[in-house]
């Protein structure tokens, strides 16, 4: 799954720069994300919250706005999503169909 260079830039305007590539990585390589993006990513307000540094922490709101206006629905949402997001994209390395 690659995300197109429209998303990636409109996602760079919403989030942290920091944040950007380690984001990109989980979505089109299955890499898996530090503690906070996970959180963000399992749909775990409370832990992102937790996790969160300072910058973060008053992006909590736009993070909401990336899952849901560019990211794929299938790679977030619950634990069980992200890790079937993670292994698919593991299997895609293997077979040599990664981007």
């Amino acid at each position: 799954m690659t995300l197109s260079d429209d998303r990636k830039a409109r996602i760079a305007n919403l989030i942290p720069e920091y944040m950007v590539d380690g984001l990109v990585m989980y979505v089109e390589d299955g890499i898996p994300p530090g503690s906070f993006l996970l959180a963000v990513l399992e749909n775990n307000l409370a832990g992102a919250a937790a996790l969160a540094d300072e910058i973060n922490k008053l992006c909590l709101f736009l993070w909401a706005d990336v899952l849901w206006n560019e990211l794929p629905g299938d790679c977030w949402g619950s634990p069980e999503k992200v890790r079937a997001w993670i292994e698919a994209r593991a299997a895609e390395r293997e077979r040599g169909e990664a981007p």
